[in-house]
């Protein structure tokens, strides 16, 4: 095979959250830890089969499970969710053996405590932080299912015995926990679900629904936090409004559907010009501002003239190219936010008398234009 075919075959890397990326971190380093540990405890304990045998196994997976995730990214969840289920595995395999190589029936209740039961607990919260809870819960119940009819299996000969009351008691308390842990874990997502619900109206609140912009209400609370901001820090603070240059004109004569048509246009064109830290939005109507910190208006400018050479390359059909015309301008010693915008719409209407499609940008010292 060749190498550009090789080269298309090869899968693209997936992308993590940052909180995805955190939880690899953290399980790698774990890894590095828990893998001499777990050798380390095997032969220390090397005569006791119950630890012995599981504790092999465990290192046994963990190798290529490290591997995988070190090399790739993506496996994440595949490698969380085979890692809870082969943990699972092996502590059912460690209880069974834990009970059955005692001979005397309160000894193999007795090996169960602490580390069977300990492990048992984190098994359970490793299958509920992996999947989602009603599978979790339907895996620790089969888990409990298994290691309960290896109890009845070792405590058939006497199950009214002491032996026979704590294994019950102890799995009893395994069930509780299952129980709780269901609840929690539902209640969890229940409070996901309303947040989420609450950031999805929140943000239909914030959004102009025809361009998908962010619309006038969240503009002038952006607009009020970054006048605080710049305030407070001594940090340039710029404007940039522009609108549509005759659109009233082509709203008469190709109707609105065609306006409304070069608006989503123009925001489609703007939103990936613009800084990170910079936000545009739909002021109204055909107007859009652009707030830009740590700015003066120099670097303000630029970036309106970035945004006024993309809108000019936006061909309506019908309707032909489109334009628009922008002002700029800086915060000054006592400015509000009004005060900001209103100057840079005075900039604005200078440029459209001055033949439209450009960018007025004024200075610090510059006077107030008419």
């Amino acid at each position: 095979m060749s190498a550009p075919a090789r080269e298309r075959r090869r899968p693209t890397p997936v992308a993590l959250s940052d909180r995805e990326a955190l939880r690899r971190a953290i399980y790698l380093v774990s890894l590095l830890l828990a893998i001499p540990i777990f050798v380390g405890v095997g032969r220390i304990e090397w005569d006791d089969p119950a630890t012995r045998y599981p504790y092999l196994a465990i290192v046994a997976w963990l190798l290529p499970a490290g591997a995988t995730l070190w090399a790739r990214p993506g496996s994440l969840r595949a490698v969380e969710r085979g890692t809870a289920l082969f943990m699972a595995g092996t502590w059912i395999a460690r209880t069974g053996v834990a009970m059955f190589t005692q001979p005397v029936a309160m000894d193999a209740v007795d090996a169960l405590a602490p580390s069977i039961t300990l492990g048992t607990v984190m098994v359970m919260l490793l299958l509920h932080f992996t999947f989602p809870t009603r599978h979790a819960t339907f895996a620790i119940l089969a888990f409990l299912a298994v290691t309960s009819s290896l109890g009845a299996l070792r405590f058939a000969p006497e199950p009214a015995g002491l032996a026979s009351v704590e294994f019950v008691r102890h799995q009893f308390f395994l069930l509780v926990l299952t129980g709780f842990l269901y609840v929690l874990s539902t209640e969890q997502q229940a409070r996901a679900r309303a947040e989420a619900e609450r950031e999805r109206l929140r943000a239909e609140a914030y959004r102009d629904a025809l361009t998908g912009l962010p619309n006038r209400r969240y503009l002038d609370e952006t607009l009020e936090t970054a006048v605080a901001d710049a305030r407070r820090t001594g940090e340039p603070l710029s404007v940039v409004v522009f609108d549509l240059d005759r659109f009233k004109r082509l709203n008469d004569t190709y109707g609105h559907d065609v306006g409304d048509a070069a608006l989503v246009r123009v925001a489609t064109a703007v939103r990936p010009l613009v800084r990170e830290r910079d936000v545009v939005g739909r002021f109204g109507g055909e107007e859009f501002l652009i707030v830009v910190p740590h700015a003066d208006h120099t670097v303000a400018a630029t970036v309106a003239e970035r945004c006024r050479e993309a809108i000019a390359r936006v061909q309506l059909d019908p309707g032909g190219p489109v334009t628009a015309s922008f002002g700029v301008a800086s915060l000054r010693d006592g400015d509000e936010g009004s005060d900001l915008v209103r100057r840079a719409d005075a900039r604005l209407y200078r440029a459209k008398r001055a033949g439209r499609n450009r960018v007025d940008a004024e200075a610090l010292d510059d006077p107030t234009p008419a």
